[in-house]
Formats: C-alpha cells, sequence, structure tokens
C-alpha cells in the first residue's frame, strides 16, 4: 500500500500498522495522529471492502468514511487544526471525531497542531441518572429482566431499546422505588446482557443475573453477573456452562439458583440443566429435563421440589403441546408427573399461598396439586391473546395479564381460585407495553415496566388489587 493517505486512514481506522507514509503528505499525517488519540473503528474499513476497490475508488471510499467520523474546523490564516471529541460523551453514528482538509503539502518537519478549545460536553444519550418526570423510565428497554429487592425496591436490568426502532442491546440498569414512584439509574451492568436475562434475588439480598441474547434472539451468553444494592453496582461471577436460551431461574430453599432451559440452538435435543451456587459463585450441571425441551415456568413448591411446564420444541411454544415435569433438589432429579388438561402450546403460572399451582394458557385457566400431582380445570380466560404474567396477588386472587392486540393496548382479568370466576379489569393506560414486566410489590400492588414503542411516553403502571384498576407510574 503506497498511497501515504490511504496507509494512514488504514491505520488509523482499520486498525492495520503499514509504512508511516511520506513527508509530502505530512500537514494530513499529523492531523490524523492527532485525531488518533480517540480513534473510532468504522466496520466499512475492514480490508475486504475497501481493498475490492480499484485504487482511484478505494481512496475515494476511504475519504468519504473518514469524513464521516471526523469534523473540520478551521483555523486562522488558512491553518486547519483538530482537537478530539468532547470528553465523556459516547461516539454516535454520525462521529464525535474531527477531520481536517488537505493543506498544502510542506518537506518541513511536520508541525506540532495547536488544539481548539474543547467544547462544553453535551448529555450522551441513553441512560440518565433520574428520570426526567417522575413516574418516567430512565430508559425504554423491552423484553427486560426485574427482581423484587429485599428493601421493596425493583431492580430493572437489560432488554432493548434505542430509537427508533429498539434493536439496541441493552447494558443499563434502572431501580423503581414504591414509595416515590420514580425511576432512578444504577450501575452500570458489568456485561451487555440483552433481551430475556433473569434475575434473581439470593438470600443475602444480591441479584444473580444470567444469561440474555443479542436483538436477534438467537445468539444466547454464557455470561453471569451479581448486583449489589448496597453499592449500586455490578460484578462479574462464574460463567454458565451451557448457553441459556430462552432459560428460567428460580432460586431453592437453599439459596442455590436452578437456571434451565433448551440446549443452546439445538431445537429438540432436550433440556441444559444447571445450579448456581452463591457461596462459590459457581455453576455446576445437573440431570436434564425428560421430557420438557423449553421451559416457560419453572415455579417453587411449598415442599421445595420444583413445578417445570414448557413445550416440547422451540421455545414459546411452537413445538407440541405443554408438558410437565418436577424437579428434587434431595436427589437432583427430575420426575414425570400428571398430564396438563387441553396441553396448550405456552404458558404463564404462579403458586398460591395455599400451595396449588395456577396454570393459564391456550384459552384455560388450571389448577396443578402437589399433593396428588394433577391439573384440573379451573377457569377460562377472558381474552384470545396469549398470557404474558400470572401473579398470585395478597387477596388471594389471581391477575393475568396479556400480551398487547393490534391496537397497541392492553388488557387484564382477575381469577378467583374460590370460586372459579374471573372479572376484566381496566386498561393498563399505557399503550407503549410490548415485552413488559410484572413485579408483585411488597404493599401488594403489580408494577408493570417496559416499553415496546420508542414513539409512546416512557412510563410503567401500577395495579392496584382494592380496586382492580391501572395507574399509570407517572400520576
Amino acid at each position: 500500500m503506497s498511497d501515504p493517505i490511504e496507509t494512514r486512514l488504514y491505520e488509523y481506522f482499520g486498525r492495520l500498522r503499514p509504512n508511516p507514509g511520506f513527508a509530502a503528505d505530512a500537514r494530513l499525517v499529523a492531523a490524523l495522529d492527532l485525531a488518533s488519540a480517540r480513534p473510532t473503528r468504522l466496520h466499512v474499513m475492514d480490508g475486504s471492502v475497501a481493498s475490492a476497490l480499484p485504487g482511484g475508488a478505494r481512496r475515494l471510499a476511504l475519504l468519504a468514511a473518514a469524513a464521516v467520523a471526523i469534523v473540520a474546523f478551521v483555523g486562522t490564516f488558512g491553518v486547519w487544526t483538530l482537537h478530539s471529541g468532547p470528553v465523556g460523551v459516547s461516539p454516535s453514528p454520525s462521529g464525535n471525531g474531527s477531520a481536517s482538509p488537505f493543506g498544502t503539502p510542506s518537506a518541513s518537519p511536520t508541525p506540532t497542531p495547536t488544539p481548539t478549545p474543547t467544547p462544553t460536553p453535551t448529555q450522551p444519550p441513553g441512560p440518565i441518572s433520574v428520570a426526567p418526570s417522575p413516574g418516567w423510565m430512565t430508559q425504554a428497554r423491552d423484553n427486560a429482566a426485574t427482581a423484587l429487592l429485599l428493601d421493596g425496591r425493583v431492580l430493572i436490568i437489560g432488554g432493548s431499546g434505542g430509537d427508533p426502532g429498539m434493536n439496541e442491546d441493552l447494558a443499563s440498569a434502572e431501580l423503581f422505588d414504591p414509595k416515590t414512584k420514580r425511576f432512578t439509574a444504577t450501575g452500570p451492568m458489568y456485561q451487555t446482557q440483552g433481551r430475556y436475562a433473569t434475575a434473581t434475588t439470593l438470600l443475602d439480598g444480591r441479584v444473580l443475573v444470567v444469561g440474555g441474547t443479542d436483538m436477534s434472539g438467537m445468539t444466547p451468553s454464557t455470561d453471569a453477573e451479581l448486583y449489589d444494592p448496597s453499592t449500586g453496582r455490578f460484578s462479574e461471577t462464574g460463567r454458565t456452562l451451557v448457553s441459556p436460551w430462552y432459560h428460567t431461574a428460580t432460586r431453592l430453599k437453599d439459596g442455590r439458583v436452578l437456571v434451565i432451559s433448551g440446549d443452546g440452538l439445538n431445537l429438540g435435543a432436550g433440556s441444559a440443566t444447571q445450579i448456581y451456587d452463591p457461596a462459590t459463585g459457581k455453576f455446576t450441571r445437573s440431570p436434564d429435563m425428560t421430557t420438557v425441551v423449553y421451559p416457560d415456568v419453572a415455579l417453587l413448591l411449598t415442599d421445595g421440589r420444583v413445578l417445570v411446564v414448557g413445550n416440547r420444541g422451540e421455545p414459546g411454544g411452537g413445538g407440541g403441546p405443554a408438558a410437565a415435569e418436577l424437579y428434587g433438589p434431595a436427589s437432583n432429579a427430575f420426575s414425570p408427573t400428571g398430564a396438563l388438561v387441553s396441553p396448550p402450546e405456552s404458558v404463564a403460572g404462579t403458586v398460591l399461598a395455599d400451595g396449588r399451582v395456577c396454570i393459564a394458557g391456550g384459552g384455560l385457566i388450571q389448577m396443578y396439586d402437589p399433593g396428588t400431582g394433577r391439573f384440573t380445570r379451573a377457569g377460562t380466560l377472558s381474552f384470545a391473546t396469549t398470557p404474558q404474567a400470572v401473579i398470585a396477588l395478597k387477596n388471594g386472587r389471581v391477575l393475568v395479564t396479556f400480551l398487547n392486540d393490534n391496537n397497541r393496548t392492553h388488557s387484564a382479568q382477575v381469577f378467583n381460585p374460590a370460586t372459579g370466576k374471573s372479572v376484566v379489569t381496566g386498561q393498563m393506560v399505557v399503550k407503549g407495553l410490548l415485552m413488559y414486566t410484572t413485579t408483585l410489590l411488597l404493599d401488594g400492588r403489580v408494577l408493570i415496566a417496559g416499553s415496546g414503542y420508542y414513539d409512546e411516553p416512557n412510563v410503567g403502571a401500577l395495579f392496584d388489587p382494592s380496586t382492580n384498576t391501572f395507574v399509570g407510574t407517572d400520576k
């Protein structure tokens, strides 16, 4: 590569290390040297693209890419000077660097450019420390995860966000305080967990965050980390032994966490099960399930066993009717249990105060009795859409929420296990919710959080069991 301009552009934007170039282009070389104090990697300059062009077009493409990433400033008497972007401001697609047009070539030694004053940094995009108004989340996020902390606050982590397509994997986190109805930023996370991660509160109050995928949903992560509410910081812990894909995480009575998922992307190959021990910070493999391939729910029963209900194929249904199994921590093994009534492809569920399990899906509500190992029909769902969450309320009733309809609205129903009857609640007031989270608060209310549409107000909703109504967190 003999062209000095092309050489420098490859050096600073392709991260190659060619020869330094010639003195004829010393002014541009010096400018690029200064700009490299904060280089920006341009993926279009990966060699495979640039090298495929003929010499003139290649050089033109390189210069065009550099112009996008660099901003030129004009000095006095026609001398061009450069400076790096504002300190503390993250690079954006349009570039925050700087560039120089070509000056008059000179064979004299390379002069030292005089930096211009650095402008005052502007607010970087992304999460902010405090929401702009009470009840607004600090970051629009979809497919996030939540955990109820011991002090009553709610930790909300990861997901996808960004304008306008919600197509950015997030490493941000925030806290919701039910007393003030305010969201505040915390963290950031140790790794970008993205979508479908789980957050599980440990016995000591820390939160275990496991897995997640990128925007495609097809690249599961082996990352795991711990959040400490006393410091507001995330730290690394042991990696999972199998990439958890659309997994569940259930805290056992002894404090360990059971993680169950499909076996990576190997559809139909069976589940992958592993256990996290907070005492050692490590995951160990445990026996896999025999029937369920992708779990929808893994619920801790009052006797310490775990009821797992899921389908036999792809996550979220599509692989056949749901099946159920039991995990026994004492035996570290799975065993079969009764069959579901009219097994749906996807379910949601919760454990009631009397020890029974309420399962919703396929238009039905059914009950599982751990004593007999049988499912029985208990009621019907009021809406044809898929249940998003099933929450056991403190008044003994059950809240069932659903995915949004084509009008971007949400409805819910409250089921009474004692009578088998349901009432339809008011709408969730926030139209923008898509793959939202549901968290039962210590005071009995339910927090609905998350945003699936960037053009809707980024607020949550609170369900009040005493009135069966939702109110926005901004009210």
